[in-house]
Parts: C-alpha cells; sequence; structure tokens
C-alpha cells in the first residue's frame, strides 16, 4: 500500500536514516533504531486526499504504537498514547 504523505516526510528530514514501520515489521523496525541512537522519533504520517486535505489515520498511529511499545526509555505523552493505543501487551514476536 502506497504511502505519500510517508515518502514526503522521508525526503525532508534531515536526520542520517530514516525506517519504514508497520505493524509486520515494528520490533525489528524499534531494534534497529535502538542501535542507531538513543533519541529516536516515530512520526504516523496520516494521509492527504486528492483535495489536499489532511487526515490523521489511525492506522499509522496504531503502527506507530507498535514501534514505540518495542522501544525502551522515556517516552513523551503522545508516544505513550500512541503506545496504549497499540496495546502493549501484544506480543509481536508470536
Amino acid at each position: 500500500m502506497p504511502s505519500p504523505n510517508g515518502a514526503a516526510l522521508s525526503f525532508h528530514t534531515r536526520h542520517r536514516a530514516v525506517l519504514a514501520a508497520c505493524l509486520r515489521n515494528a520490533r525489528v523496525v524499534a531494534d534497529a533504531a535502538a542501535r542507531l541512537g538513543s533519541t529516536v522519533a516515530v512520526i504516523a504520517a496520516g494521509e492527504t486526499w486528492s483535495s489536499g486535505e489532511f487526515r490523521p489515520a489511525l492506522e499509522d498511529l496504531i503502527g506507530a504504537g507498535a514501534v514505540i511499545a518495542n522501544l525502551h526509555g522515556a517516552r513523551l505523552p503522545e508516544a505513550e498514547l500512541a503506545e496504549r493505543g497499540f496495546g502493549c501487551d501484544v506480543d509481536l514476536a508470536a
């Protein structure tokens, strides 16, 4: 499934690494992000409709929460909310 907002965000970042995550690869992405540095930004890209209107996407927030659930350390309140939305009791290794 294409992600025009995610692609646009990845092209505009000034970070040395950009990782793309979904529910299926959330644990691996979290592990890779942790190896790259101690501070990680997890962004739920949402989508832009053909009218130009932005739509925050619940499915992106849940995917971000899956990545966050597999990271260690302090979290901003927004990250905690995303993690709770995912449901941190789910074991992605199963």
